[in-house]
C-alpha cells in the first residue's frame, strides 16, 4: 500500500478479516466494495469511500462484513438517493397534466 494512503485511514483499517484465516488491505476492500455495489460507473466512487472511511469508530480486529455493513448504513445513503418511482413518472411523462378537451 502507498505510504501516502496508509496515513488516510484509522489504524484499525491497517488489516481487515475476511475469515479466520485470511486477510486483506484496504485498497482491496475498496476495489471489492466498489464492484460488489455496482459502483464502477462513479467516477468519484473510490474517493468518496476513501472520504467516508477516515471516519470509521470500529477498532481492531475489523471484519469485512463489518465494514460493508458500517459503509452501507453510513455511505451509501448520502451519496446514491434515488426518487420514488412515483416521482420519476411523473418527471418522464405528463400523465399528471389535466388534458384539454
Amino acid at each position: 500500500m502507498a505510504p501516502e494512503l496508509k496515513t488516510q485511514f484509522p489504524d484499525s483499517l491497517t488489516t481487515i478479516f475476511i475469515s479466520r484465516y485470511e486477510t486483506c488491505d484496504i485498497q482491496w476492500f475498496i476495489k471489492q466494495y466498489i464492484e460488489s455495489r455496482s459502483l464502477t460507473a462513479r467516477a468519484q466512487a473510490e474517493y468518496e469511500i476513501v472520504e467516508a472511511l477516515r471516519e470509521y469508530p470500529g477498532v481492531s480486529p475489523v471484519r469485512l462484513y463489518e465494514l460493508n455493513a458500517w459503509l452501507d448504513k453510513n455511505f451509501r445513503p448520502k451519496i446514491f438517493f434515488r426518487p420514488a418511482a412515483r416521482m420519476l413518472k411523473l418527471i418522464v411523462s405528463n400523465d399528471h397534466i389535466p388534458q384539454r378537451k
